[in-house]
């Protein structure tokens, strides 16, 4: 959908719970070449916390949250979307 590569295949671990405040649930991970992408999910409290992490330029944040949105039926969303590699050297782009 956003045009990343997968460097690997996604790795998706159970966690259990360990405390009242985490009652467990289901993380994935997967390495791509521009960064990772992050998804812990906490089934009982009806939360989960993605991390869309990349140095891929002009990503369209809104279908990403869409995305969430549908694939995760989420009736809320909280977002914060960082711009990284502002100070990126230039002459490396050419």
């Amino acid at each position: 959908m956003l045009g990343m590569r997968p460097l690997a295949d996604p790795f998706v671990i159970s966690a259990p719970e360990n405390h009242s405040k985490d009652p467990g649930g289901w993380s994935g991970f997967i390495i791509i070449a521009e960064s990772h992408i992050s998804i812990h999910t906490f089934p009982k409290r009806r939360f989960l916390s993605a991390d869309v992490y990349t140095c891929q330029n002009g990503i369209d944040h809104t279908a990403v949250v869409s995305f969430f949105q549908e694939k995760f039926r989420l009736e809320d969303v909280e977002t914060h979307f960082l711009k990284r590699g502002l100070k990126y050297p230039e002459h490396n782009l050419r």
